[in-house]
């Protein structure tokens, strides 16, 4: 009994989010860290009464902020995709990639047919039925419908005529989202968690890769 005891202890003590004591035990803000949960809050009516109040002054300043966003950070976005996906290949073909994701004689409840037929269907099925069309079809347009522009990178390629070669630049970048470059993304953000979770018997939570 008090071997049982001890580790039901232990395994309460590992599942305890390192800022316990932060989090609020009663009234109203029970269970959530109340000063957090309450700037979450005043930004998301502060973001939803300005874009209601002026929609064309927040949709200049979104345009503005998006632009400023992709001219300054393009690069980094597009560096730290390709170290994503080449990160993706090393776990995948070295020592790492034989970590597995529960306990040492845990085993798969699905096989790898099943679980990659819910990956697509489930996970990816419904935005690639969707976005299979809109996206190279927004990245192919010119209009500018948004007050950015469709496609800056086949603007910068000299590609600003709705021909060929814009067509074929919408694809490039449909591509790079929907392709190996898209799930490197998915690929470490899940390993992350699904190791902290499962294997270190973390809370599921976006926190313990980092604290931990």
């Amino acid at each position: 009994m008090s071997t049982r005891s001890t580790s039901d202890a232990s395994n309460a003590h590992s599942l305890q989010h390192p800022f316990a004591d932060c989090v609020t035990q009663t009234g109203p803000f029970k269970g959530v860290h109340k000063n957090m949960m309450i700037a979450a809050t005043l930004l998301v009516f502060i973001f939803v009464f300005f874009t209601g109040f002026n929609t064309d002054l927040a949709a200049s300043v979104f345009a503005a902020a998006r632009g400023w966003v992709e001219s300054t950070f393009g690069w980094y976005y597009m560096l730290v995709i390709v170290l994503l996906l080449a990160a993706s290949f090393i776990i995948a073909v070295t020592r790492f990639g034989h970590i597995r994701l529960g306990d040492d004689d845990d085993r798969p409840e699905f096989s790898t047919f099943s679980w990659l037929s819910m990956l697509f269907s489930a996970g990816v099925g419904v935005g690639i039925l969707f976005f299979g069309v809109a996206e190279p079809t927004l990245y192919f347009d010119t209009s500018g419908a948004f007050g950015y522009p469709n496609n800056p990178y086949a603007d910068m390629a000299g590609a600003t005529t709705m021909g060929f070669d814009r067509a074929a630049d919408a694809l490039r970048v449909t591509y790079f989202h929907w392709g190996f470059h898209g799930w490197a993304v998915y690929v470490i953000v899940g390993l992350a968690l699904a190791y902290f979770s499962f294997r270190k018997n973390c809370l599921s939570r976006c926190d313990p890769p980092f604290i931990r």
